[in-house]
Protein backbone atom coordinates (compact mmCIF):
# COMPACT_ATOMS: atom_id res chain seq x y z
CA UNK A 1 0.00 0.00 0.00
CA UNK A 2 2.69 2.35 0.60
CA UNK A 3 4.50 1.55 -2.18
CA UNK A 4 1.13 2.29 -4.33
CA UNK A 5 0.88 5.77 -2.65
CA UNK A 6 3.92 6.60 -3.26
CA UNK A 7 3.85 5.70 -7.06
CA UNK A 8 0.41 7.57 -6.53
CA UNK A 9 2.25 10.85 -5.29
CA UNK A 10 5.25 10.20 -8.39
CA UNK A 11 2.51 10.62 -11.05
CA UNK A 12 0.71 13.44 -9.32
CA UNK A 13 3.89 15.47 -9.04
CA UNK A 14 4.85 14.53 -12.72
CA UNK A 15 0.95 15.85 -13.87
CA UNK A 16 1.34 19.15 -12.23
CA UNK A 17 5.09 19.83 -13.04
CA UNK A 18 3.78 19.46 -16.48
CA UNK A 19 0.87 21.85 -16.28
CA UNK A 20 1.96 25.27 -16.87
CA UNK A 21 -0.94 26.32 -18.30
CA UNK A 22 -3.96 29.10 -17.73
CA UNK A 23 -5.97 25.88 -17.89
CA UNK A 24 -4.45 24.02 -15.57
CA UNK A 25 -5.32 26.48 -12.76
CA UNK A 26 -8.17 24.81 -10.82
CA UNK A 27 -6.10 21.56 -10.83
CA UNK A 28 -3.25 23.38 -9.97
CA UNK A 29 -5.21 25.00 -7.27
CA UNK A 30 -6.49 21.83 -5.85
CA UNK A 31 -2.53 20.53 -5.86
CA UNK A 32 -1.45 23.02 -3.48
CA UNK A 33 -3.82 21.43 -1.05
CA UNK A 34 -1.90 18.46 -1.19
CA UNK A 35 -0.66 16.40 1.96
CA UNK A 36 2.48 15.51 -0.10
CA UNK A 37 5.33 18.29 -0.12
CA UNK A 38 6.43 16.92 -3.98
CA UNK A 39 3.33 17.89 -5.15
CA UNK A 40 2.70 20.59 -3.80
CA UNK A 41 6.39 22.03 -5.34
CA UNK A 42 5.34 20.77 -8.49
CA UNK A 43 2.42 22.84 -8.35
CA UNK A 44 4.13 25.86 -7.24
CA UNK A 45 6.79 25.21 -10.18
CA UNK A 46 3.87 24.94 -12.92
CA UNK A 47 1.56 28.02 -11.09
CA UNK A 48 5.05 30.09 -11.83
CA UNK A 49 4.98 29.65 -15.58
CA UNK A 50 0.50 30.74 -15.69
CA UNK A 51 1.08 34.17 -15.32
CA UNK A 52 -0.74 37.12 -13.60
CA UNK A 53 -3.31 34.33 -12.64
CA UNK A 54 -1.46 32.60 -10.86
CA UNK A 55 -0.46 35.32 -8.11
CA UNK A 56 -3.11 34.82 -5.78
CA UNK A 57 -2.22 31.85 -5.37
CA UNK A 58 1.43 31.96 -5.23
CA UNK A 59 0.97 34.44 -2.59
CA UNK A 60 -0.79 31.65 -0.02
CA UNK A 61 2.01 29.53 -0.98
CA UNK A 62 4.43 32.21 0.74
CA UNK A 63 3.38 30.61 4.40
CA UNK A 64 3.13 26.68 3.28
CA UNK A 65 4.69 24.37 5.74
CA UNK A 66 7.91 23.52 3.38
CA UNK A 67 10.37 25.46 2.58
CA UNK A 68 10.61 24.58 -0.97
CA UNK A 69 8.09 25.87 -1.50
CA UNK A 70 7.74 28.73 -0.26
CA UNK A 71 10.92 29.37 -2.17
CA UNK A 72 9.16 28.38 -5.34
CA UNK A 73 6.31 31.14 -4.66
CA UNK A 74 8.99 33.99 -4.01
CA UNK A 75 10.95 33.65 -6.84
CA UNK A 76 7.52 33.07 -9.26
CA UNK A 77 5.91 36.48 -7.83
CA UNK A 78 9.27 38.00 -8.32
CA UNK A 79 9.73 36.98 -11.93
CA UNK A 80 5.76 38.28 -12.28
CA UNK A 81 6.93 42.05 -10.79
CA UNK A 82 4.12 44.34 -11.33
CA UNK A 83 1.98 41.32 -12.64
CA UNK A 84 1.61 40.33 -9.29
CA UNK A 85 -0.33 42.90 -8.03
CA UNK A 86 -3.06 40.05 -6.99
CA UNK A 87 -1.52 38.63 -4.57
CA UNK A 88 -0.76 41.87 -2.70
CA UNK A 89 -3.86 41.65 -0.31
CA UNK A 90 -2.24 37.87 1.03
CA UNK A 91 1.76 39.32 0.78
CA UNK A 92 0.48 42.75 3.02
CA UNK A 93 -1.24 39.97 5.55
CA UNK A 94 1.41 38.61 6.42
CA UNK A 95 3.85 41.56 6.44
CA UNK A 96 3.81 40.87 10.65
CA UNK A 97 4.77 37.45 10.62
CA UNK A 98 8.51 37.24 11.73
CA UNK A 99 9.38 34.08 9.10
CA UNK A 100 7.58 35.58 6.49
CA UNK A 101 8.66 39.48 6.86
CA UNK A 102 11.82 39.65 4.76
CA UNK A 103 10.22 37.57 1.90
CA UNK A 104 7.08 39.12 1.72
CA UNK A 105 8.91 43.09 1.61
CA UNK A 106 10.77 41.67 -1.24
CA UNK A 107 8.22 40.36 -3.09
CA UNK A 108 6.10 43.67 -2.52
CA UNK A 109 9.11 45.98 -3.61
CA UNK A 110 9.24 43.51 -7.10
CA UNK A 111 5.73 44.25 -7.68
CA UNK A 112 6.45 47.81 -7.19
CA UNK A 113 3.66 50.76 -7.77
CA UNK A 114 0.54 47.84 -8.34
CA UNK A 115 0.86 47.33 -4.40
CA UNK A 116 0.83 50.87 -2.79
CA UNK A 117 -2.23 51.50 -2.34
CA UNK A 118 -2.70 48.39 -0.14
CA UNK A 119 0.43 49.13 1.81
CA UNK A 120 -0.65 52.27 2.17
CA UNK A 121 -4.07 51.26 3.64
CA UNK A 122 -1.52 49.02 6.29
CA UNK A 123 0.10 52.06 7.51
CA UNK A 124 -3.01 52.25 9.63
CA UNK A 125 -3.04 48.91 10.49
CA UNK A 126 -3.25 48.02 13.90
CA UNK A 127 -0.04 46.04 14.58
CA UNK A 128 2.44 48.21 14.76
CA UNK A 129 4.90 45.43 13.40
CA UNK A 130 2.67 45.23 10.15
CA UNK A 131 2.77 49.32 9.87
CA UNK A 132 6.54 49.52 9.83
CA UNK A 133 6.95 47.11 7.42
CA UNK A 134 4.66 48.35 5.49
CA UNK A 135 6.67 51.53 5.30
CA UNK A 136 9.84 49.90 4.34
CA UNK A 137 8.14 48.28 1.86
CA UNK A 138 7.19 51.69 0.45
CA UNK A 139 10.23 53.21 1.40
CA UNK A 140 11.89 50.44 -1.08
CA UNK A 141 9.09 50.98 -3.84
CA UNK A 142 10.84 54.51 -3.60
CA UNK A 143 9.38 57.73 -5.61
CA UNK A 144 6.56 55.91 -7.32
CA UNK A 145 5.23 55.66 -3.39
CA UNK A 146 5.97 59.29 -2.76
CA UNK A 147 2.23 60.14 -2.97
CA UNK A 148 0.37 58.26 -0.92
CA UNK A 149 3.08 58.82 1.61
CA UNK A 150 2.32 62.47 1.19
CA UNK A 151 -1.20 61.79 1.72
CA UNK A 152 -0.67 59.65 5.18
CA UNK A 153 1.53 62.32 6.51
CA UNK A 154 -2.02 64.23 7.25
CA UNK A 155 -3.68 61.28 8.89
CA UNK A 156 -5.45 61.24 11.81
CA UNK A 157 -3.27 58.81 14.07
CA UNK A 158 -0.22 60.45 14.99
CA UNK A 159 1.97 56.77 14.77
CA UNK A 160 0.79 56.73 11.11
CA UNK A 161 2.12 60.10 10.73
CA UNK A 162 5.09 59.00 12.27
CA UNK A 163 5.52 56.17 10.11
CA UNK A 164 4.54 58.27 6.72
CA UNK A 165 7.07 60.74 7.98
CA UNK A 166 9.88 58.45 8.47
CA UNK A 167 8.98 56.68 5.14
CA UNK A 168 9.08 60.60 3.56
CA UNK A 169 12.50 60.81 4.90
CA UNK A 170 14.13 58.20 3.20
CA UNK A 171 12.36 59.39 -0.05
CA UNK A 172 13.65 62.92 1.08
CA UNK A 173 16.66 62.85 -1.58
CA UNK A 174 14.30 62.19 -4.48
CA UNK A 175 11.20 63.71 -4.16
CA UNK A 176 10.38 67.50 -4.03
CA UNK A 177 7.51 67.36 -2.56
CA UNK A 178 9.34 66.12 0.51
CA UNK A 179 11.15 69.34 2.03
CA UNK A 180 7.79 71.17 2.22
CA UNK A 181 5.88 68.63 4.03
CA UNK A 182 8.64 67.74 6.24
CA UNK A 183 8.68 71.49 6.98
CA UNK A 184 4.98 71.24 8.04
CA UNK A 185 5.68 68.24 10.19
CA UNK A 186 8.22 69.96 12.43
CA UNK A 187 4.82 71.75 13.73
CA UNK A 188 2.89 68.98 14.36
CA UNK A 189 1.05 67.80 17.71
CA UNK A 190 3.42 64.39 18.36
CA UNK A 191 7.25 64.80 19.00
CA UNK A 192 7.87 61.72 17.69
CA UNK A 193 6.51 63.19 14.21
CA UNK A 194 8.44 66.49 14.85
CA UNK A 195 11.85 64.46 15.35
CA UNK A 196 10.82 62.03 12.33
CA UNK A 197 10.61 65.27 10.30
CA UNK A 198 13.68 66.93 11.08
CA UNK A 199 15.76 64.11 10.86
CA UNK A 200 14.11 63.91 7.18
CA UNK A 201 15.24 67.51 6.39
CA UNK A 202 19.08 66.66 6.36
CA UNK A 203 18.16 64.29 3.20
CA UNK A 204 16.29 66.99 1.53
CA UNK A 205 18.53 67.88 -1.88
CA UNK A 206 19.30 70.32 -2.81
CA UNK A 207 20.29 71.96 0.68
CA UNK A 208 17.96 75.03 1.29
CA UNK A 209 18.16 77.97 3.91
CA UNK A 210 14.05 77.33 3.87
CA UNK A 211 14.83 73.75 5.29
CA UNK A 212 18.01 75.31 7.45
CA UNK A 213 15.85 78.50 8.64
CA UNK A 214 13.03 75.81 9.66
CA UNK A 215 15.55 73.71 11.73
CA UNK A 216 16.42 76.59 13.28
CA UNK A 217 12.79 77.56 14.64
CA UNK A 218 12.90 73.85 16.73
CA UNK A 219 16.69 73.92 18.14
CA UNK A 220 14.49 74.84 21.23
CA UNK A 221 11.76 72.51 21.14
CA UNK A 222 10.61 71.13 24.24
CA UNK A 223 11.88 68.11 24.29
CA UNK A 224 15.38 66.94 23.54
CA UNK A 225 15.51 64.21 21.29
CA UNK A 226 13.27 66.66 18.91
CA UNK A 227 16.49 69.39 19.52
CA UNK A 228 18.91 66.91 18.66
CA UNK A 229 17.48 65.45 15.23
CA UNK A 230 17.43 69.21 14.51
CA UNK A 231 20.68 69.98 15.71
CA UNK A 232 21.95 66.76 13.48
CA UNK A 233 20.35 67.82 10.28
CA UNK A 234 21.43 71.66 10.64
CA UNK A 235 25.31 70.22 10.85
CA UNK A 236 24.09 67.89 7.46
CA UNK A 237 22.94 70.94 5.64
CA UNK A 238 25.70 73.56 6.28
CA UNK A 239 23.00 76.55 5.36
CA UNK A 240 22.73 79.94 6.29
CA UNK A 241 25.54 80.22 8.90
CA UNK A 242 24.82 83.63 9.86
CA UNK A 243 21.42 82.59 11.44
CA UNK A 244 22.23 79.13 11.99
CA UNK A 245 25.23 79.78 14.29
CA UNK A 246 23.94 81.47 16.71
CA UNK A 247 21.53 79.26 17.46
CA UNK A 248 23.42 76.21 18.16
CA UNK A 249 25.60 78.73 20.06
CA UNK A 250 22.87 78.39 22.26
CA UNK A 251 22.58 74.95 22.61
CA UNK A 252 26.12 74.63 24.00
CA UNK A 253 24.35 75.59 27.34
CA UNK A 254 21.49 73.44 27.06
CA UNK A 255 19.98 70.88 30.07
CA UNK A 256 20.71 67.86 27.94
CA UNK A 257 24.04 66.75 28.07
CA UNK A 258 23.00 64.94 24.07
CA UNK A 259 22.11 68.01 22.69
CA UNK A 260 25.03 69.75 24.18
CA UNK A 261 27.23 67.44 22.58
CA UNK A 262 25.55 68.08 18.86
CA UNK A 263 25.47 71.43 19.22
CA UNK A 264 29.18 71.34 19.54
CA UNK A 265 29.46 69.24 16.65
CA UNK A 266 27.30 71.11 14.22
CA UNK A 267 29.49 74.12 14.99
CA UNK A 268 32.93 72.44 13.89
CA UNK A 269 31.17 72.01 10.49
CA UNK A 270 30.75 75.69 10.17
CA UNK A 271 34.74 76.16 10.61
CA UNK A 272 35.93 79.59 11.07
CA UNK A 273 32.13 81.10 10.86
CA UNK A 274 31.76 79.59 13.95
CA UNK A 275 34.49 80.57 16.21
CA UNK A 276 33.76 84.33 16.44
CA UNK A 277 30.34 83.08 18.32
CA UNK A 278 31.37 80.30 20.53
CA UNK A 279 34.06 82.83 21.74
CA UNK A 280 31.35 85.59 22.36
CA UNK A 281 29.67 83.19 24.50
CA UNK A 282 32.31 81.68 26.28
CA UNK A 283 33.01 85.59 27.35
CA UNK A 284 29.83 85.92 28.42
CA UNK A 285 29.74 83.08 30.59
CA UNK A 286 32.63 84.25 32.36
CA UNK A 287 31.62 87.63 33.09
CA UNK A 288 28.20 86.38 33.98
CA UNK A 289 30.24 83.37 36.59
CA UNK A 290 32.31 86.82 37.74
CA UNK A 291 28.99 89.01 38.83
Amino acid sequence: MAALDSARSRQRKKYVTSSGRPAALPALTNAMADEDARVRRGATQALSKVGPDAASILGRAIADTDKEVRRRAIRGLIELGPKAVKATPSLVSKLSDPELRYAVSTVLSAIGAPAVPALTEALAHEDPRLRRDAAGALARIGPAAAQSVLQAVEHDDPRVREIAVGTLYTLAASNPQAGPALIKALTDSDHQVRRAAALGLGRVKPASKEAAAALVRVVDDPVPDVRQAAIQSLRILRQDASVVVPALVQRLIDVNPGVRENAASALRTFGPEASGAVAALTKALEEDHDR
